[in-house]
């Protein structure tokens, strides 16, 4: 068996940003978007180095990065949701902390065992400029997630209270 497992190729770099960086305009969303990944490959696993690399991307793709990294965030620490608020911590306060919030939360809730968890990490949010597109996402995702008239109607009644009309509304 050789030595080296691992095959060589032009499509693999240690750029953080590459491939992203020279793909079409047309891609550079949807690369920005699943970017991350390999980003944490190449960067030890350091949130906080990603944020950094995300601060790179042109502007246009920034928040497409930074929902990615609230993706790998809700998938390396879920159901923590302290954990994952402190990992999207280290994204700039303000609409790229929030994509990253919910980057994670919507990867808490992508089938039904998922409704706890997305409206815990709501829950312990604490700033409402955080809180309130939280909410948003989930209430938008159960829509998608939750098919059974009695699963929605259970998902409401675990909101926060001050949520319970909208997502009723929303969802029954």
């Amino acid at each position: 068996m050789p030595k080296n497992l691992f095959v060589t190729s032009k499509y693999l770099s240690d750029d953080p940003g590459y491939p992203c960086n020279i793909v079409e305009d047309k891609h550079k969303n949807n690369c920005y978007f699943l970017q991350t990944s390999r980003m944490l490959q190449i960067l030890g696993n350091d949130f906080a180095k990603v944020a950094a690399e995300c601060q790179k991307a042109p502007v246009a793709y920034q928040s497409a990065c930074f929902g990615s990294m609230g993706r790998d965030v809700g998938g390396q620490s879920r159901p923590n949701a302290q954990k994952s608020i402190e990992l999207c911590a280290s994204a700039p306060k303000g609409e790229m902390r929030n994509q990253c919030l919910l980057g994670a939360a919507q990867d808490y809730f992508w089938d039904t065992s998922g409704a706890s968890p997305a409206i815990n990490f709501c829950k312990t949010l604490t700033d409402s400029q955080e809180k309130n597109p939280c909410y948003d996402t989930i209430i938008g995702r159960a829509t998608q997630v939750l098919s059974e008239k009695d699963q929605r109607s259970s998902f409401c009644q675990e909101v926060e209270e001050s949520w319970q009309d909208q997502c009723q509304k929303t969802l029954l």
